[in-house]
């Protein structure tokens, strides 16, 4: 999460196919107060026992949902490895998607065995 808000993320360099496109944000139209609470927090130096420590401080005028909210789903996508799938499992998820809305979605194949409840007569357990 520190790592979006620091803008390390967005510096990071990368090489191989289309590695302009990489570090980019795309956002759809959003109005000025999106960016404005994407913005809301800077970072600053404190000393700290002597040494400087940078921190993030927000703006108190400001308004920071957006940033907690963008944040939160950076973290997110990281823990569900979206960010280490490859494309042919992106192509995998994309196929799932019905093509018309009244089409049924296609089931995924199921990784695990849902084990059926063990129904024990003792009281004490």
């Amino acid at each position: 999460m520190e790592c979006f808000r620091s803008g390390r993320w967005l510096k990071t360099e990368r090489v191989g196919e289309d590695a302009s496109q990489f570090g980019q944000c795309h956002f759809p139209q959003y109005g000025e107060e999106y960016f404005k609470q994407l913005t809301s927090e800077r970072q600053i130096v404190k000393i700290s026992n002597g040494y400087p420590k940078p921190v993030w401080e927000k703006d108190p005028t400001r308004r920071n949902e957006a940033l907690d909210c963008r944040v939160y789903a950076r973290a997110g996508a990281a823990i569900y490895g979206l960010d280490r799938m490859s494309e042919k499992a992106w192509q995998e998820l994309e196929a799932l998607i019905p093509a018309t809305s009244d089409a049924k979605p296609k089931r995924k194949q199921e990784r695990f065995i849902q084990m059926k409840a063990t129904k024990v007569d003792n009281p004490w357990l």
